[in-house]
């Protein structure tokens, strides 16, 4: 049993690793997610029957910079 599941959880963290590469690249960029959550990870299959992890809906996406800015924004941590 464990070894039919292994294969199955090594493909979910790999596509959990294309999640976090995209949110660090957000981050190199400047820029923070503000919402990531369950619902805003899509787990795609590619056309090699690879599956992938995607970060979506950037609604609340902003731009920041380390500068405290004065205001209070309950939704950035950063």
């Amino acid at each position: 049993m464990l070894v039919s599941v292994c294969p199955v959880v090594v493909r979910w963290m790999a596509s959990g690793a294309y999640c976090l590469l995209a949110l660090i690249l957000m981050l190199l960029a400047k820029w923070v997610h503000r919402d990531i959550s369950v619902g805003n990870i899509i787990l795609v299959k590619d056309e090699d029957g690879e599956w992938t992890g995607r970060v979506s809906d950037l609604e609340y996406a902003r731009e920041f910079d380390s500068t405290p800015r004065g205001h209070k924004d309950p939704k950035t941590v950063i």
